[in-house]
């Protein structure tokens, strides 16, 4: 999957749930005013609900969820209107985003291929193997040289 770019419109006073889909990650990326509708600052809030994956209780198929809420940003018109960030989450989050003021926002961002970072650290462990093999070669390389000029001596 090529990066998909996804966005959501949040309306002033209310909360919406971040599109997460299942294989990606989540990045949320810019932030920023719709129509202005007052010159109060809008605060813009992220709620995330963690699946703890390490706790899950096998007998039953649960898992404990953690929650935390952390402040985006906060919107002003006419003096910072669009803030960029940057927030990743994975299938085991769900995120919701709440506009709290008198403007509408929108919040966009793009989904990221989970098998991509699987493919660089692949790639990566290729690149130490190699370079493994290129030490050992050299070592021996050395070690024949070194014998070839100790007989060329005698």
């Amino acid at each position: 999957m090529e990066s998909e770019i996804w966005g959501i419109k949040i309306l002033h006073g209310s909360q919406s749930k971040v599109p997460i889909q299942d294989n990606v990650y989540t990045q949320l990326t810019n932030v920023c005013l719709g129509e202005i509708s007052g010159q109060e600052p809008t605060f813009v809030k992220a709620t995330i609900e963690t699946i703890q994956i390490e706790k899950l209780n096998e007998s039953t198929g649960e898992a404990p969820v953690e929650k935390s809420s952390m402040i985006l940003g906060v919107l002003t018109p006419n003096k910072v209107e669009q803030i960029q960030i940057n927030q990743q989450y994975s299938p085991l989050n769900t995120v919701s985003i709440e506009a709290s003021g008198p403007n509408d926002v929108y919040v966009s961002g793009n989904y990221i291929d989970i098998s991509d970072d699987d493919e660089e650290e692949e790639e990566e462990e290729e690149c130490a193997e190699e370079s493994m093999d290129e030490q050992q070669l050299t070592k021996r390389l050395m070690a024949v040289v070194s014998k070839n000029s100790e007989e060329g001596d005698e």
